[in-house]
């Protein structure tokens, strides 16, 4: 399936998304209100999910349903519902291209999140290619982790995709750089920062600290490609981080000090491949960070084995599990055995500058 032209959503009009953004708080659409959905189907595999969650909301009463049908989980919704729902925002969400109008009924074709009181429009990333990447359970972490709740005077996304950590940082800081190699991810991230109201959040377009050389931030935040790239395997921009995985989070990690504020600091999502024979992340981090004035401080979560990321990643890609599914799984299980991994590492890595600090 082709990813949906963004032309004529990165054209709309403000006063429209303002509208739009107050219908969807009218009707508290909020994660608190889609959750009672989402736990009913908290045993399934999240990428086995999206037909459940439509089940469950159709059984939810209330106009954010609706909404949460046709925007959040891809179920077409009459048209005489929505428009009661939404109100006289519909016909020009649908010249927008934010929905479409089939015989089924009126469904977008993005992926609608609530965010708190933020809304961001995603890409579906089974679409591949240049899909756009919303929040993610890594993300949701990176969004905790860079946000301390306090002002601070200048913040840096790196590797924005949708704009997630940008709006988060945005709600504390006076001015936010979002990056991204990907354009159609700074095009979303900036119909995203328009439709939440934020105009403190500037799009640059480059890959890593490359759009930014020689300026400094107060808080820094990335979730790099991290998965390893298989020869002839599929993917997206968002996704491999080179041969092993961890090559672009290295390259962050190494120019990452020269981008921070005397006191600033930054929050990077990775995730590394274990094995006999292979360093640590933390040696790796330490290593990449040289003699750096810095703290550091690596959180690891639970792992998983090469067989479930193999295979995970290949669902995301083949969601139909045909031939396409088997041939990606095989390619991807034996380009981490020949990289000497058994597990694959998620990780949270967390840098200060302490130069700032010393008398």
């Amino acid at each position: 399936m082709p990813l949906p032209d963004i032309t004529a959503l990165t054209q709309t009009d403000d006063g429209l998304l303002a509208r739009f953004r107050d219908r969807l708080r009218e009707m508290h659409l909020t994660p608190k209100q889609v959750e009672p959905i989402v736990a009913k189907t908290a045993g399934v595999h999240p990428l086995l999910r999206r037909p459940l969650l439509a089940y469950h909301a159709r059984e939810e009463r209330g106009r954010f349903a609706r909404v949460a049908r046709a925007m959040m989980f891809g179920d077409p919704v009459p048209r005489a519902e929505l428009d009661e729902a939404l109100g006289d925002v519909v016909p020009e969400l649908i010249r927008a291209g934010l929905l479409i109008e089939g015989e089924a009924g009126v469904v977008s074709p993005f992926v609608l999140i609530a965010m708190g009181e933020s809304y961001l429009v995603t890409d579906d990333l089974a679409q591949g290619g240049d899909a756009v990447m919303g929040l993610g359970p890594a993300t949701s972490s990176l969004c905790h982790a860079a946000n301390s709740g306090r002002p601070i005077g200048t913040g840096l996304d790196v590797g924005c995709g949708a704009g997630t950590v940008a709006l988060v940082l945005a709600r504390h800081a006076k001015h936010v750089v979002a990056t991204d190699v990907n354009a159609r991810a700074l095009a979303l991230t900036r119909f995203n920062a328009r439709l939440n109201g934020a105009t403190n959040v500037e799009v640059r377009e480059g890959s890593l600290l490359a759009p930014v050389a020689g300026e400094r931030f107060d808080v820094v935040a990335a979730q790099p490609p991290f998965v390893p790239g298989v020869p002839q395997g599929s993917g997206g921009v968002f996704m491999s981080g080179g041969r092993r995985g961890d090559e672009l989070a290295l390259e962050l990690l190494r120019d990452l000090p020269s981008a921070l504020t005397p006191s600033g600091r930054a929050v990077v999502i990775a995730e590394w491949g274990h094995g006999p024979g292979v360093a640590l992340p933390s040696d790796k981090v330490r290593a990449a960070l040289g003699a750096a004035e810095v703290d550091v401080i690596v959180f690891q979560f639970d792992p998983s084995s090469i067989d479930i990321h193999a295979a995970e990643y290949a669902a995301a890609f083949h969601p139909t599990l045909g031939p396409g599914f088997t041939a990606e799984v095989l390619r991807r299980r034996m380009h981490l055995a020949e990289l000497g991994f058994e597990v694959m590492a998620p990780t949270l890595i967390a840098v200060a500058d302490c130069a700032g600090r010393k008398p």
